[in-house]
């Protein structure tokens, strides 16, 4: 006799985990047994889980998802090696699946930081979903607010403030404008005479996330000077923005 009673997912979950045979009803069971048997990596499964044509159809999909992405993180904290060799396989994809198993990809929109290395090092120091989120969003703080501290010329370009607006670093905004305006008005654009045209050496001006933004909006080289054509455009530009070119003659 086969006695069917209601269980939580957690309880199903955990049922599965033992071995007990099932029959796949509304929700993607099966995705446990393949992550098990390491057919299915676990950020492949949520993915799968998550794209479910029909989870706005299932009752309590949500529930569901949430106690299998705590099964998930079970298993990577179980299956430290393999989930290591798993992220190396293809670590962009594979870092951004996790940040959605740990349901951070709102959180950290707008931020391009280098996940895989944050989350290697975590790896081996956390062993609960709910630490490693609070853990990660920690080194995410801390990784930022060195940037910042260290003002390399460039490097704000990770950031697009447009997409942190609703997120918890949007708290950084200022001070990132701050760097970005100090950073290009202190760096020098040269100015000199070719063949009786007036040209622009901008090399020290690209490599600042405003330069560099109007070199591409003016689908400009990098690498060769400009004339007083597309000087003007991104003077312009920078007016618009309250931003002052540093110019200074002939480069000596």
């Amino acid at each position: 006799i086969n006695v069917i009673t209601k269980c939580s997912f957690k309880d199903a979950i955990s049922s599965i985990e033992k071995g007990i045979a099932f029959i796949e009803g509304y929700y993607p069971l099966g995705l446990i047994k393949s992550v098990l048997s390491k057919k299915v990596s676990p950020f492949e499964a949520y993915e799968i889980a998550l794209d479910n044509p029909n989870k706005q159809f299932v009752p309590n999909y949500g529930k569901f998802l949430k106690a299998f992405r705590k099964f998930l993180f079970n298993f990577i904290n179980k299956e430290k090696e393999f989930i290591y060799e798993t992220l190396k396989t293809n670590p962009e994809k594979n870092t951004d699946q996790f940040i959605i198993l740990l349901n951070l990809s709102t959180e950290l929109a707008g931020l391009e930081l280098p996940y895989t290395e944050i989350i290697d090092a975590l790896l081996y120091e956390v062993s609960s979903l709910d630490e490693f989120r609070t853990k990660l969003t920690s080194r995410v703080h801390s990784t930022i607010k060195k940037l910042l501290k260290e003002r390399e010329v460039g490097s704000t370009i990770i950031f697009d403030l447009k997409k942190m607006r609703h997120t918890p670093f949007v708290k950084y905004s200022n001070e990132i404008l701050k760097i970005r305006k100090k950073e290009f008005e202190h760096s020098q654009v040269y100015r000199f005479t070719e063949q009786d045209t007036k040209k622009y050496d901008m090399s020290e001006l690209v490599n600042t996330y405003y330069g560099n933004q109007f070199f591409k909006i003016l689908n400009l080289d990098l690498n060769k000077p400009i004339s007083q054509d597309f000087f003007n455009k991104i003077s312009n530009y920078s007016a618009k923005l309250n931003l002052k070119i540093n110019v200074c003659e002939e480069k000596i």
